[in-house]
């Protein structure tokens, strides 16, 4: 189906016709949702205690003179920052760039395959990628994930088509690719063993065919150039990893990400949530579609698609097994259960039935509504709970028992939800019931799905209680910078001429923040003969001994928090809101300290403050 636009030219009296698939309209959109979850506001919260310190090595090998050095936690991303600050500036968006590029690559790569496994297939994993929590989390952080995933699926690809194709360029391109994903995050081993076990399944699961497919693999195997392959490979991991020899470890930083690997093995990150807690709570609709999609294709007829739901299980296995795997290696297994799941969901559309072309489509809007009412009514009982007394005369203190109203009418919707099942199941048949039940529980996922994906990018970008997001900054940050850009505007005549004297580390988020002042000293102790127009302390450390008289102000500028130890009532509504009343957050708090004479400068109002805590 294609939708056309007339243009007229006045000068030949030519009418020309543009015609626009309705395929090719959907990708437009979901490439538009795509950027508006992505970029937008990308640089909007500042750079969280881990992301500062990718994104200061990166300046510090523009910049040698600056005080910290920054560590490099993946070599992809180290160098995709310092180039957008060797072409830019070095800001927050321009620290998130490359890894934003890299996951709206990684959302359409599923055109790669499309020839494969067909065009609606393909349109649905495209459109599952694009709402993705996990995905969208990924592409706005200063992480590798998504970039080693991306170098994964077109070495993938490239593998593939080398299949059919027989172009020793392919070959090249698949092991500059491994390279690439290598580079870009201390976790591609494990997703390596995820596809490997995909390919182990595929050819266990033989039954028969001829050739079988350790047959033809063997083939492809004894012919393919492997001298090509290991050259890509190798040249990507010296040149890439010491980003043209340019990198201040040289190789160091790539073996160091060999070394977070074997790490991990043993050692799980503190204060990290378990990776499948996390996978559950942000891919339920993936979960539930790809052990559908997983039925459907694991003794199908081609290879391709077993290899599919084999390493859809492997990744959920390593997943669950590797201790060092970080919230964002969700990534694993969210790209083969967004395949399984578009064949599952396809799998809806093509289901053959008695009903009239509108009634799988009404049903299907009906679960979704009931859903939403179920839903509803659990969030309303979480928030504000209903209880009725039994029997309905007693005291509150002499019921017998009190029951929940909200769950009641809950159990009664899911009740609604069976009998509407059966109804459409005797009009129209088992399969327009299906149909219409699958249909409506995913439009129900991919609605929960862009809403939180657009409390990720927008509403709680900074929140602790997001797992994705690890020792984020805060607010608080901000506000610190603009009021020693004002403090120093007013002491100097200039926004970034002050001088600052920090007692903290010139890595982290502080030290990033800060990047833009001339005169910044960092030490391990203050002391008497500091004297400098702003100083900056911790705030759990005692009142410091400065050698003028100051007036203080105490920030949060970054929090971390695990649900590690919530109670059963806490967890649930953690799990719906990501808020909760537990007060076990790690808080980096700090006192910016202006001096006194200069203070006193100051205009009413000048300085912002914030309302919960005593301002300057």
């Amino acid at each position: 189906m294609t939708t056309s636009a007339a243009l007229s030219d006045t000068s030949t009296g030519r009418v020309w016709r543009v015609a626009i698939s309705v395929e090719t309209l959907a990708y437009l959109i979901l490439f538009l949702l795509a950027l508006v979850l992505r970029w937008i506001k990308l640089g909007s919260t500042p750079l969280g205690e881990i992301e500062a310190r990718q994104a200061i090595a990166a300046w510090h090998l523009l910049s040698p003179d600056i005080p910290g050095s920054g560590s490099i936690s993946g070599v992809v991303t180290f160098a995709g920052a310092a180039i957008s600050f060797l072409l830019a500036t070095p800001t927050d968006a321009a620290a998130r760039f490359v890894p934003m590029l890299g996951g709206i690559a990684l959302t359409f790569s599923p055109l790669l395959f499309r020839d494969r496994f067909g065009r609606l297939v393909t349109l649905i994993t495209v459109t599952l990628l694009t709402l993705s929590p996990t995905l969208v989390a990924a592409s706005r952080q200063v992480d590798g994930t998504g970039l080693s995933m991306l170098g994964l699926v077109l070495a993938l690809a490239a593998f593939d088509r080398y299949t059919r194709v027989r172009s020793h360029y392919l070959i090249l391109s698949a092991g500059i690719s491994l390279g690439f994903a290598l580079l870009a995050d201390y976790g591609t081993l494990a997703a390596i063993v995820a596809l490997a076990g995909g390919v182990a399944f595929a050819i266990l699961s033989d039954e028969g065919e001829y050739p079988t497919l350790s047959s033809m693999l063997s083939t492809i195997m004894k012919e393919l150039p492997w001298r090509l392959f290991f050259a890509g490979l190798i040249v990507t991991l010296l040149i890439g990893g010491t980003l043209f020899f340019m990198a201040p470890d040289r190789l160091g930083s790539a073996a160091n990400l060999l070394g977070q690997f074997a790490n991990g093995i043993t050692h799980r990150p503190a204060g990290v949530p378990y990776l499948g807690l996390v996978i559950l709570l942000y891919e339920p609709g993936l979960l539930l579609f790809g052990a559908v999609g997983f039925v459907m294709v694991y003794l199908s007829d081609r290879p391709r698609q077993r290899f599919l739901a084999g390493w859809g299980i492997a990744a959920l296995l390593v997943s669950l097994v590797y201790p060092g795997a970080m919230p964002l290696h969700s990534l694993w297994s969210v790209i083969p259960l967004a395949w399984l799941s578009g064949i599952a969901l396809a799998g809806l559309f093509g289901l053959h039935h008695d009903a009239p072309a509108w009634g799988p489509w009404a049903y299907a809007a009906a679960v979704a509504g009931v859903l939403a009412m179920i839903f509803a009514r659990v969030s309303h009982h979480l928030l504000n709970p209903l209880m009725f007394p039994w029997p309905p005369n007693a005291q509150p203190d002499q019921a017998v028992v009190h029951l929940p109203i909200d769950l009641l009418m809950a159990l009664a919707w899911c009740v609604l939800l069976f009998v509407l099942w059966m109804a459409v199941a005797g009009m129209w048949g088992a399969r327009s019931s299906w149909r219409g039940l699958g249909l409506g529980m995913a439009i129900s996922f991919l609605l929960i799905s862009l809403g939180q994906s657009g409390s990720l990018a927008f509403t709680r970008a900074d929140s602790p209680y997001e797992p994705f997001n690890q020792y984020p900054a805060q607010a608080n940050l901000t506000m610190l910078v603009h009021t020693a850009r004002q403090v120093s505007q007013m002491a100097t005549g200039h926004p970034t001429m002050a001088d600052i004297t920090v007692q903290a580390d010139p890595n982290g988020a502080l030290a990033w923040a800060l990047r833009n002042f001339k005169d910044v000293t960092y030490v391990e102790q203050i002391t008497p003969e500091v004297q400098t127009i702003i100083v900056i302390t911790p705030a759990d450390s005692a009142d410091p001994q400065l050698g003028s008289s100051y007036v203080g102000q105490d920030l949060v500028i970054v929090r971390q928090w695990g649900p590690g130890r919530l109670t059963p009532d806490q967890f649930i509504h953690w799990a719906f809101y990501r808020t909760t009343s537990d007060s076990s957050v790690r808080e980096m708090r700090v006192i910016l300290w202006v001096r006194e004479d200069v203070y006193r400068l100051i205009p009413a109002g000048g300085v912002p403050r914030s309302s919960d805590q005593d301002g300057i």
